[in-house]
């Protein structure tokens, strides 16, 4: 883990642990990704709930996807 995303990480754990485990009514749950399409050179994701960036901006900065080498970067933006 990152270090500092260590609370994030350790609050969501507990959250599912809640939900999971003891039975209690936490949302804990992550966006799942639902189909992942090409337009052009661009890829469109969609998830089943809405994506936020870990800073909570409407613009996702530092967001990407290795190519099929696992090298090339690519970027985001949102729609």
């Amino acid at each position: 883990m990152h270090p500092q995303k260590k609370k994030a990480h350790g609050v969501h754990a507990a959250r599912w642990a809640l939900n999971r485990l003891y039975d209690m009514k936490v949302n804990w749950d992550t966006a799942s990704l639902i189909s992942a399409e090409q337009d052009g050179d661009e890829m469109v994701l969609t998830f089943n709930k809405p994506v936020m960036p870990d800073d909570m901006s409407t613009i996702p900065l530092g967001f990407s996807i290795a190519g099929e080498d696992g090298n090339e970067p690519g970027s985001c933006r949102a729609l």
